[in-house]
Protein backbone atom coordinates (compact mmCIF):
# COMPACT_ATOMS: atom_id res chain seq x y z
CA UNK A 1 0.00 0.00 0.00
CA UNK A 2 2.73 2.50 1.06
CA UNK A 3 4.94 1.56 -2.26
CA UNK A 4 1.62 1.94 -3.96
CA UNK A 5 0.51 5.58 -2.72
CA UNK A 6 4.24 6.97 -2.98
CA UNK A 7 4.06 5.85 -6.74
CA UNK A 8 0.82 7.03 -7.65
CA UNK A 9 0.29 8.76 -10.64
CA UNK A 10 -3.26 9.05 -10.40
CA UNK A 11 -6.04 9.88 -7.29
CA UNK A 12 -7.53 6.18 -8.65
CA UNK A 13 -4.10 4.62 -7.50
CA UNK A 14 -4.05 6.63 -4.36
CA UNK A 15 -7.49 5.41 -3.16
CA UNK A 16 -6.73 2.01 -4.09
CA UNK A 17 -3.80 2.47 -1.90
CA UNK A 18 -5.89 4.17 1.15
CA UNK A 19 -8.72 1.49 0.53
CA UNK A 20 -5.94 -1.54 1.22
CA UNK A 21 -4.39 -0.13 4.03
CA UNK A 22 -8.45 0.63 5.66
CA UNK A 23 -9.46 -3.26 4.39
CA UNK A 24 -6.27 -4.17 5.97
CA UNK A 25 -7.11 -2.83 9.59
CA UNK A 26 -10.61 -4.33 9.09
CA UNK A 27 -9.26 -7.65 8.71
CA UNK A 28 -7.18 -7.57 11.89
CA UNK A 29 -9.48 -5.46 13.93
CA UNK A 30 -12.36 -8.50 13.12
CA UNK A 31 -9.33 -10.81 14.16
CA UNK A 32 -8.55 -9.55 17.29
CA UNK A 33 -12.23 -9.66 17.82
CA UNK A 34 -13.11 -13.23 16.86
CA UNK A 35 -10.53 -13.94 19.44
CA UNK A 36 -11.65 -11.80 22.21
CA UNK A 37 -15.37 -12.75 21.76
CA UNK A 38 -14.48 -16.49 21.16
CA UNK A 39 -15.77 -16.69 17.82
CA UNK A 40 -19.61 -15.23 17.09
CA UNK A 41 -20.85 -16.70 13.96
CA UNK A 42 -21.61 -12.63 12.70
CA UNK A 43 -17.70 -11.90 13.70
CA UNK A 44 -16.42 -15.14 11.49
CA UNK A 45 -18.29 -14.31 8.58
CA UNK A 46 -17.83 -10.63 8.28
CA UNK A 47 -13.79 -11.75 9.14
CA UNK A 48 -14.37 -14.33 6.11
CA UNK A 49 -15.93 -11.56 3.93
CA UNK A 50 -13.29 -8.93 4.76
CA UNK A 51 -10.58 -11.79 3.83
CA UNK A 52 -12.16 -11.83 0.35
CA UNK A 53 -12.05 -8.46 -0.21
CA UNK A 54 -8.49 -8.00 1.44
CA UNK A 55 -7.76 -10.29 -1.52
CA UNK A 56 -9.69 -8.95 -4.56
CA UNK A 57 -8.05 -5.25 -3.08
CA UNK A 58 -4.15 -6.64 -2.80
CA UNK A 59 -4.81 -7.99 -6.59
CA UNK A 60 -6.01 -4.66 -7.80
CA UNK A 61 -2.86 -2.64 -6.21
CA UNK A 62 -0.62 -5.67 -7.91
CA UNK A 63 -1.95 -4.62 -11.08
CA UNK A 64 -1.91 -0.94 -10.94
CA UNK A 65 1.79 -1.45 -9.83
CA UNK A 66 2.48 -3.27 -13.13
CA UNK A 67 0.83 -1.37 -14.91
CA UNK A 68 2.50 1.92 -13.10
CA UNK A 69 5.85 0.68 -13.86
CA UNK A 70 7.36 1.08 -17.48
CA UNK A 71 7.65 -1.93 -19.82
CA UNK A 72 10.97 -4.12 -19.46
CA UNK A 73 11.52 -2.57 -15.86
CA UNK A 74 12.19 -5.25 -12.85
CA UNK A 75 9.61 -6.35 -10.95
CA UNK A 76 10.82 -7.64 -8.05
Amino acid sequence: AYRLYRSANSTASRRLACALAGVLLMQISLGVANVAMHLPLWNAVAHNGVGALLLLVTVLCYFELRRSQPFGANHS
